[in-house]
């Protein structure tokens, strides 16, 4: 084994969480903010922020919320179970709000076509509206938890879990995640895990997108550095994805006004 490189990601990762606590705490008290409010759902990702926001912050100035849908079926015992012992390692007790109430008056209007896509993207984005709403009971701001790779792919629900105050891992492709991770001594369990948003039944992130996290960000890496790549299905997946998405990371289009 290159000893060099893992004592140069181990200082890598130091430098991303000095990073990011130092910007949070920025934001945080520049706001007025009271709290921080965050969807901890079980996966690496919401375990990073969460345990983010707690380093920078106190754990008196975090709120996880646990939203699981049809526990069992789509929302997983283990990722409910696993969600739940994080926030108690940190001595938190965690808001749990269960959305099969929610979901039901929303899908009884909307059309049966793309069932999976609209029903999935309506959980993610009745999560955030709860979220928000706590955020303006509790004068607090919405944290935000997905990585870089995702938000490159187009991989989010806008107005779901695109939508934050603060992005707190937008600038970490998936696997510098997986490594901080380990820099916040997270269980090893939330690393090893496959990764799912648990949108619809057996739903998993990497059998949706058709390629491993591992690929998406070799590629990625590669693109973002003006790399010229062989034309690959992968890679034409990867360049069609970010085409498509681009009007996810923008703001919203404002129609210009013509002088007559």
């Amino acid at each position: 084994m290159d000893i060099g490189f893992f004592y140069f990601s181990f200082i890598k990762m130091a430098s991303f969480l000095d990073s990011l606590i130092q910007g949070l705490q920025q934001y945080f008290y520049s706001s007025g903010a009271q709290k921080v409010i965050v969807g901890v759902s079980g996966g690496v990702d919401s375990a990073v922020t969460f345990a983010v926001a707690v380093q920078s912050l106190g754990k008196e100035r975090v709120m996880p919320v646990l939203m699981p849908f049809q526990l069992g079926k789509i929302s997983s015992f283990q990722n409910f179970q696993d969600a739940q012992n994080l926030c108690e390692s940190f001595q938190i007790v965690p808001r749990i709000i269960p959305l099969d109430d929610f979901f039901a008056p929303y899908m009884i209007h909307l059309p049966e076509m793309n069932q999976q896509m609209v029903s999935g993207n309506t959980l993610a984005r009745i999560r955030m509206t709860l979220l928000f709403g706590l955020a303006n009971a509790e004068n607090g701001l919405v944290l935000g938890t997905c990585n870089k790779t995702e938000v490159m792919l187009g991989y989010e629900t806008k107005f779901g879990d695109g939508a934050s105050d603060i992005s707190v891992i937008g600038n970490l492709w998936k696997t510098e995640v997986w490594e901080l991770a380990k820099e916040l001594q997270i269980p090893e369990i939330f690393i090893t895990k496959t990764p799912s948003a648990e949108l619809f039944e057996g739903h998993t992130d990497e059998g949706e997108l058709g390629f491993s996290y591992l690929e998406a960000d070799r590629i990625l890496r590669a693109l973002e550095n003006g790399e010229v790549l062989e034309k690959t299905p992968v890679v034409e997946k990867i360049k069609l994805l970010i085409h498509n998405s681009q009007h996810k990371r923008i703001p919203a289009y404002i129609l210009p006004l013509f002088s007559v």
